[in-house]
């Protein structure tokens, strides 16, 4: 039996979940493969018995470029494939999966899996919006390696457990995680970079996922298309990514 495991991941929270899952199957015996979808080369789903598709939750909604790479690049299977989708945030907050039900369902996937695990607050450029503490940290991730072992049982057992937010959430959900992936980007895009700390290595716009950083005499200038993954201010090596003029936490990587 083979697996395929597609995920975007912005600060590694999604990967990391992935990870642990790809190791779950593996210990059942199930061949897995770990599959992000910034990847250029695109899934043979022919081969795979199983398909898992992981995306951290922004605006209260799956973010909106797993749904881009499952219309445009996800391989039609000529075979019904099971499905596991699962999102990460900070809350406990319960997610739509609707319409990654409905495109999934266009390539011969069959969603039976619908979870949110939560782990950790990794948007720290707002000053309201605290780190999680380590031990809050340690036990979520203690609670999420219970709920992966239960909801792959579950799953490969065949059972039905879609969460569902109701319909005020499904509908708040869908119109929020849209509408806020094309504003958000126009009125709250205050990134920069400090001279002074930039060491021009370019790490920042090799890493952004949606091609929204142009290097321009060495030193990185922000578009207007930005998904505030906040991956450019995690993974500079000096920290030298401003918002609003200002350094940030970074948040730490968490790693399977």
């Amino acid at each position: 039996m083979k697996a395929l495991i597609i995920y975007f991941s912005g600060t590694g929270n999604t990967e990391y979940v992935g990870r642990r899952i790809k190791e779950e199957l593996e210990h059942r015996k199930i061949e897995a493969t770990l599959h992000s979808i910034e990847k250029d080369t695109l899934p043979e789903m022919n081969q795979y018995d199983y398909l898992f598709v992981g995306a951290p939750k922004y605006y209260e909604y799956p973010v909106i470029p797993i749904f881009d790479y499952l219309k445009k690049k996800l391989p039609i299977a000529d075979k019904e494939i099971p499905v596991f989708a699962f999102v990460t945030e900070a809350s406990t907050s319960k997610t739509s999966f609707s319409e990654m039900k409905t495109i999934l369902k266009q390539k011969n996937g069959r969603l039976t899996t619908a979870k949110t695990y939560s782990i950790a607050n990794n948007l720290l450029i707002f000053d309201i919006i605290k780190p999680t503490d380590e031990d809050n940290k340690r036990k979520n991730l203690n609670i999420l390696e219970h709920l992966l072992d239960k909801d792959i049982t579950e799953f490969l057992r065949g059972e039905i457990t879609i969460e569902d937010p109701g319909f005020f959430g499904r509908a708040m959900g869908k119109a929020s995680g849209h509408a806020f992936t094309k504003i958000f980007p126009l009125f709250f895009m205050r990134y920069s970079a400090d001279k002074k700390e930039c060491i021009k290595c370019e790490k920042c716009a090799r890493e952004c996922p949606v091609d929204n950083i142009q290097m321009k005499d060495g030193y990185p200038v922000f578009g207007k298309k930005c998904l505030c993954c906040t991956r450019c201010i995690n993974q500079c090596p000096t920290n030298a990514v401003l918002y609003n003029k200002k350094h940030k936490v970074q948040y730490s990587k968490l790693n399977a």
